[in-house]
């Protein structure tokens, strides 16, 4: 088991506008494909930086590789990207194993 989480950096005065962003596109294709299981979302503030950060549970890597790859596929990926883009200073994206610990993901497909 392992966990995915991925910590969305938004600009200042921006968090709560990507945390609607998120609730709406629960409802997307892509976004079922690539959270199969669900997901927890939360935001958080460090001193002047504003996260949103999305973690989720998959059997293994192998699993959440294949939701990523078969999500990029939908047309609506794109549109999320999009505003991902508009929203997100930056993208930082890590999983752990059920043991505690993390390891970074380099080149996964939604983290570009």
């Amino acid at each position: 088991m392992i966990v995915a989480r991925h910590e969305y950096t938004v600009a200042s005065g921006r968090a709560d506008e990507a945390l609607a962003w998120l609730r709406e596109v629960r409802d997307w294709e892509s976004y079922r494909l690539i959270y199969p299981r669900g997901c927890q979302i939360s935001a958080m503030t460090v001193g002047r930086v504003h996260k949103v950060v999305v973690e989720a549970e998959y059997a293994s890597l192998e699993e959440y590789l294949a939701c990523l790859r078969s999500a990029t596929r939908q047309k609506e990926y794109a549109a999320w990207r999009r505003r991902q883009g508009d929203l997100c200073l930056d993208v930082y994206g890590c999983y752990r194993h059920a043991n505690g610990a993390a390891e970074e993901l380099e080149g996964a497909p939604s983290l570009a």
